[in-house]
């Protein structure tokens, strides 16, 4: 007999807390959402290199379009870098949360016809990162 009522004493208590948890969550506030907007931080080194787009407040989840546009013939695009490291310009980024990128020049009189990892290997070769 007292097996049977501590087997029901425990299946009631269990019930109970069962049942205060399902009360708790169903009558409680959702947890704030977050936010929805993106900051992307574009910056240029050497500042006088270039300019980049893309740059703003982005929905999360948006793709967006950069690009790395030398200041004159002089000057050529090599890399990103920070939250995005690639060689392509132009390219995209998704916004998942704030980003910070970096896109990098080099001037050189050079041959513009040179390969893209000439540019890398000489701008690695001089500045480095």
């Amino acid at each position: 007999m007292k097996k049977a009522l501590l087997v029901i004493l425990a299946m009631v208590l269990v019930l109970s807390v069962t049942l205060s948890m399902a009360l708790t969550a169903s009558g409680g506030t959702a947890p704030p959402n977050p936010p929805t907007l993106c900051t992307l931080t574009v910056n240029v080194l050497p500042p006088q290199g270039g300019t980049a787009t893309g740059g703003g407040a982005w929905n999360r989840g948006t793709t967006v379009d950069i690009e790395a546009v030398p200041a004159d013939e002089s000057w050529h695009f090599v890399c990103w870098s920070g939250d995005l490291w690639s060689l392509e310009n132009p390219t995209t980024i998704k916004m998942t949360c704030d980003k910070t990128i970096t896109a990098h020049f080099v001037e050189c009189d050079c041959d513009p016809g040179l390969p893209w990892w000439w540019w890398f290997w000489w701008w690695w070769w001089n500045w480095g990162l």
